[in-house]
């Protein structure tokens, strides 16, 4: 074949360096806008689209530059909510979890040895692996900004996650985005070389068309019937009451105004109480440490004042080696004010509870300022990490149930709440406190708990500072919330499951098969395409 037909080639404008930069920021910036906006949430199954077109008409080496900048802006728009704390975290976030779009790179590697492979035999399953690697390999593992999270609201849709995690459903959203870039290539490419060889051939557009509504109607069906399933098997456990003090930012970074936010907090709690509430809980790190003596009669005031078991996040004591480390933990406390139960962060959130390779080494954290830097906005960057999963208990009608908590970023890692979950948790009971953020970082957060309960079939409860404090049920559904940034309480039946997913190692695995299978069909390809030449 005329080495000018090819894509990328003479005959085709292709991506110049000067201008992957700016096109990778501006395709980025699209698919970046379902996390940015929740309205344009029904938009991720088209944002990709964009960035496909520009990626498949670039040269390897502009690939790269183009591949980055979209990364760096796709995070940036999803994360930029983190402005309302500091315009550095945002660009931190931004180029460090934009290296992993660097694997988009292969497409034109892929495509100047074999131009007619459509996209969507191989960029779906590399996409999805690609945000796999995010949740376990690297400095900072999150799902954050999986695309899947953004049809947190389809229930039909999303139960697939059950099997496959969140990363099944963002393989059917880069599905039908791969689908649709390659019949905008093709039909540019034969505009412009109406006889050429390199556009894939219409039965491969049809293929991919017919599997992608395959798929998602597949997905829908097989959701629907498995709701109905879930539903049935849903049976009323404790009441629990879920407090939302929303303290102010300014205030819940005052030594000054610790007692003022307890009251706070205790009034809010006894306003919503009532006979029957099985457990209190409060958000994470209430101004007190249940474990110092000296705040024992604190304690026993608050005991005294809502009569119920506490669930409170606080900071905990722990001595190692002579040194004192203090954890960001949750506490259950008995109706008479003492410590019965205690559990450490173990997914500490960097730079706002630990400093990469800093606070591994004590010299180091003296030498940096200790603790100047743990007075800035409240943050406490040398906080130690648990290393034990517990889960806490709670009798309900003469059974013993037992919840796990998750203490504000826990849950975006579905690691964590599988092994919760095979534990023999009953219920999650996330923590959190989110009032440095803006509103945006609420939704997207509740989003991502809604794919934990589904994985787990276990229900969530959230509670927090400014919201978004909410019940889901086994099904993912949001039965009940409190508006965001408003003081307030939730008091509501835990929605307790017989059921158990059957293969939750599946969900583990998806993502990572997706890569093995992604692998193999761009190497059968470029070897083919090589055989071919040979001849």
């Amino acid at each position: 074949m005329d080495r000018r037909a090819r894509p990328g080639r003479t005959n085709q404008p292709g991506v110049t360096r000067p201008r992957a930069l700016g096109l990778g920021l501006l395709c980025g910036i699209v698919l970046g806008l379902p996390f940015a906006v929740e309205a344009l949430q029904p938009f991720a199954w088209v944002s990709a689209v964009p960035f496909l077109v520009v990626l498949a008409t670039a040269r390897m080496g502009h690939g790269l530059l183009f591949s980055y900048a979209a990364g760096v802006a796709f995070i940036g728009t999803g994360c930029v909510w983190l402005a309302d704390l500091s315009w550095f975290f945002v660009l931190v976030c931004a180029a460090n979890y934009g290296i992993y779009f660097l694997s988009y790179a292969l497409v034109p590697l892929v495509l100047r040895r074999a131009p007619a492979l459509p996209l969507w035999t191989y960029v779906p399953l590399l996409g999805t692996f690609s945000e796999s690697v995010r949740e376990t390999l690297g400095a900072f593992e999150t799902t954050w900004w999986a695309l899947g999270y953004t049809q947190a609201r389809a229930l039909s849709l999303i139960q697939i996650a059950e099997w496959t995690g969140v990363a099944g459903v963002s393989l059917l959203l880069l599905l039908a985005n791969a689908v649709l870039a390659d019949v905008v290539l093709a039909l540019s490419r034969r505009a412009r070389v109406p006889a050429t060889a390199a556009a894939p051939a219409a039965w491969s557009l049809y293929a991919g068309g017919m599997l992608a509504g395959t798929l998602v109607l597949a997905a829908v069906i097989v959701g629907r019937a498995r709701l109905g399933q879930v539903r049935a098997a849903i049976h009323d456990g404790p009441t629990v009451l879920l407090v939302q003090g929303n303290v102010p930012v300014e205030s819940k970074t005052r030594d000054d105004f610790a007692p003022w936010m307890l009251d706070n907090q205790v009034d809010v709690t006894r306003a919503g109480l009532r006979p029957g509430v099985a457990l209190v809980a409060w958000p994470e790190t209430m101004p007190i440490r249940p474990e110092d003596p000296r705040k024992a009669a604190a304690l026993r005031r608050i005991a005294e004042a809502i009569k119920t078991p506490l669930l409170m996040g606080a900071i905990g004591i722990t001595v190692e080696d002579g040194v004192t480390r203090q954890a960001n933990s949750a506490f259950l406390l008995s109706e008479s004010g003492r410590v019965q139960k205690r559990y450490d962060k173990q997914a500490l959130v960097a730079f706002g509870e630990y400093v990469p390779l800093v606070s591994r080494f004590t010299w180091l954290r003296r030498a940096v300022g200790e603790h100047l830097l743990g007075t800035y906005r409240g943050f406490d960057p040398f906080l130690r990490p648990g290393t034990e999963y517990s889960l806490f208990p709670l009798t309900h009608g003469g059974r013993a149930l037992r919840f796990a908590v998750l203490i504000c970023y826990e849950d975006v890692l579905p690691g964590m709440t599988r092994t919760f979950a095979g534990m023999g948790a009953d219920f999650f009971l996330l923590i959190s406190n989110e009032n440095f953020f803006g509103l945006r970082e609420m939704d997207q957060h509740a989003d991502m708990a809604v794919f934990r309960a589904i994985e787990t079939r276990r229900p969530v409860l959230r509670a927090t500072n400014t919201g978004r404090t909410c019940l889901i049920d086994p099904t993912g559904s949001v039965t009940s919330r409190i508006d965001r940034r408003v003081a307030g309480t939730l008091r509501t039946a835990v929605p307790l499951s017989s059921i158990t997913p059957a293969l939750p190692v599946t969900q583990a695995l998806f993502g990572w098969a997706c890569g093995v299978a992604a692998g193999i069909v761009m190497a059968l390809a470029c070897w083919k395409r090589s055989g071919v030449r040979a001849g």
